[in-house]
């Protein structure tokens, strides 16, 4: 009997055991859970008084570069924020590479660092709740604002993926920008010298063929201008064939802003024969306005495309009717119209037109106003021709009128007394082609235009095109053009309306800068002392 009671005796210590270590266990995994649970509730906190503050200093950057815009009513080259963060009496609150002091949000603080390089802008914010911590980084970039269609040089796109959008021995005087198909510069080869490439300012290398201070002081009346290049690619490469095409130039103010590349890169040699340029200080190919970047460890050659990211323009679906203008036709212009096409200059003086637009010639001067639609007729320059006045010239009979075609052979076309494009600009508007042609014989033919072609635009031996060209693709063959921007472009393409501006498309007006954030990245510490 006695043995049967120390048999139940240990039988129920044993239970008991096992229970308490189940009771003790589930009790121990409880408290773990219900530790895990709130370390993850004061992490998640944290979380979102760390986002606050990156949420309140971007919006502080934000309203800077909006502010500066709304000021100048002009763009810039490097963002106004290079200097720091400002607060709305205008004083600094925050330097590069400086951090706030605890500001209380919610249950907590968070501390926010501000670094900025090239476009890039790096913001730190750590959010701190009772013992957690989270830790967030925005690595965000803000363009050279505001960014749009009309802010470049040259805005192409190949036809078909992997095509050529520039192909030839072109210098450009400011930005290009290629949505898509390689950028490929070509040694000139022509006795009179000079380089292919793409410059910050007129004086390209400063001498010889690729100096156009002088012909551009007497079209715009300035003569030495920081363009603000930067040259972008968001689907391609760039090519230089050989030592002589260059990429910015090492005159006082020449070197390129940046490089922002999609999938691209940048090569030296023929696109078969090519060998990739990773840092612009070993290369004498290419000036790049920040080398302090490279040494610190940014990419050298590719400080990124998103913030520059834009389409190119197409013309609207009821082009060229979408917008009340004169309408040149054979019986209203017979002064005008020769040969089933309007000639420029005109044989005999007459003027025609109405509240929309208008044109007329004296003999000496075309003065033209407004919106003028020729519709199935082509427009050919044949001859040097002065204008004076601000007027878009649209040729085409829809959107998809391929044949369309605005020529000038051998001629020149600039504006009486300079003055573009602030007080007198051409813009010329087709659904099909632009072709420009010059006499050649030393020196190159000006012709001062905004234009825009949807399919192709070719050049023909030694033109200078002063203002800017959006095309879908640029013929070179063995030429050498040159296209030179002006900082007024952007601003007289706004005011007369011009497809790929924010007016045309209906918008309330660009983003200055074009804010886009790159990455975001979290870091949490469970626990702190």
């Amino acid at each position: 009997m006695r043995r049967q009671q120390g048999f139940v005796l240990v039988v129920s210590l044993i239970v008991m055991t096992a229970v308490l270590i189940v009771v003790f266990g589930a009790s121990f995994t409880s408290m773990i859970d219900r530790q895990a649970a709130a370390n993850q509730q004061g992490a998640n906190a944290a979380y979102y008084v760390a986002q606050a503050g990156i949420n309140h200093f971007k919006t502080l950057i934000f309203k800077n570069l909006v502010d500066y815009y709304s000021r100048e009513r002009q763009g810039w080259c490097d963002p106004p924020i290079r200097g720091g963060i400002y607060d709305e009496l205008g004083q600094p609150i925050l330097r590069p590479g400086g951090t706030t002091a605890p500001i209380e949000f919610g249950p907590g603080t968070y501390q926010v660092t501000f670094h900025i390089r090239d476009t890039y802008m790096i913001l730190t914010s750590v959010g701190r709740v009772g013992r957690s911590q989270t830790t967030l980084q925005l690595v965000a970039t803000a363009g050279a604002g505001p960014a749009g269609a009309w802010d470049n040089a040259i805005l192409a796109a190949g036809s078909t993926p992997g095509s050529k959008a520039i192909n030839g021995n072109v210098s450009v005087y400011g930005s290009i920008h290629l949505v898509r198909g390689d950028l490929d510069l070509a040694d000139p080869g022509f006795a009179f010298g000079g380089n292919a490439g793409v410059f910050n300012n007129y004086a390209g290398e400063g001498s010889g063929a690729n100096d156009a201070r002088a012909i551009m002081e007497s079209i715009t009346g300035d003569r030495d201008v920081d363009l603000c290049s930067r040259l972008k690619v968001k689907s391609g490469s760039v090519y230089l064939e050989s030592g002589s095409s260059i990429l910015g130039s090492s005159v006082a103010n020449g070197a390129l802003y940046s490089i922002h590349l999609g999938n691209g890169r940048v090569y030296r040699g023929k696109p078969n024969n090519a060998t990739e340029i990773t840092d612009h200080r070993t290369s004498d190919l290419v000036e790049l306005r920040h080398p302090s970047d490279c040494a610190s460890g940014a990419p050298c050659m590719n400080s990124g495309y998103d913030a520059y990211d834009i389409g190119l323009p197409v013309l609207h679906e009821n082009f060229p009717n979408e917008v009340p203008a004169f309408t040149i036709t054979a019986a209203a212009c017979p002064w005008l119209v020769s040969g089933g096409r309007v000639q420029l200059p005109p044989s005999r003086t007459g003027s025609c037109g109405d509240a929309n637009g208008s044109i007329s010639w004296d003999g000496s001067v075309l003065t033209v106003n407004g919106v003028l639609n020729t519709g199935s007729l082509d427009v050919l320059v044949s001859s040097n021709i002065q204008y004076q006045g601000k007027a878009r010239l649209r040729i085409g009979t829809s959107r998809s009128d391929a044949s369309a075609l605005f020529e000038v052979d051998k001629s020149t076309v600039l504006p009486r007394g300079g003055n573009f494009p602030t007080q007198n600009v051409l813009a010329i508007e087709t659904s099909g082609n632009v072709k420009v042609s010059a006499s050649g014989g030393g020196g190159f033919s000006p012709v001062a235009a905004l234009i825009y072609a949807a399919r192709n635009a070719q050049f023909e031996k030694q033109v200078l095109i002063a203002g800017s060209i959006i095309a879908d693709t640029f013929d070179m063959g063995k030429n050498v053009p040159k296209i030179a921007y002006h900082p007024a472009v952007r601003d007289v393409a706004e005011e007369l309306c011009l497809v790929g501006t924010f007016c045309y498309e209906g918008e309330v007006g660009p983003n200055p800068g074009i804010l886009s954030d790159i990455s975001i990245e979290r870091r949490d510490t469970a626990a702190i002392d």
